[in-house]
């Protein structure tokens, strides 16, 4: 469970949140884009404006992909940034409703 005060808490957030270096981006976003939608992102690290948090953020579209349909979001290619260990979570809604997407994971 996620509690701020921890060491190890702190250290997940680390794990979780990553951004892609700038040229990196602008090279992805060339090659698969362009993407409109960012998922696993926050105010801190996001590369589009239009993003859906891992947390709660008033600025984002709404918090946790995985706890709300994409279908909303079918005309709009997303870049998933997100750990490879839950890989499965994030092609499961991919694969029942597909869509374009890149998904890009750490490695």
């Amino acid at each position: 469970m996620f509690n701020p005060a921890y060491a190890a808490s702190r250290d997940l957030i680390n794990e979780i949140e990553w951004r892609l270096p700038p040229q990196t981006f602008k090279h992805i976003d060339a090659l698969f884009g362009p993407h409109h939608v960012e998922f696993f992102a926050s105010a801190d690290i996001m590369r589009l404006a239009l993003y859906v948090s891992r947390t709660h953020d008033p600025k984002a579209l709404w918090t946790n992909a995985l706890t709300r349909p994409w279908t909303s979001l079918a005309h709009l290619r997303l870049l998933i940034l997100y750990p490879w260990h839950l890989i499965l979570e994030i092609l499961r809604p991919l694969d029942a409703h597909p869509q374009p997407a890149t998904l890009i994971t750490p490695n």
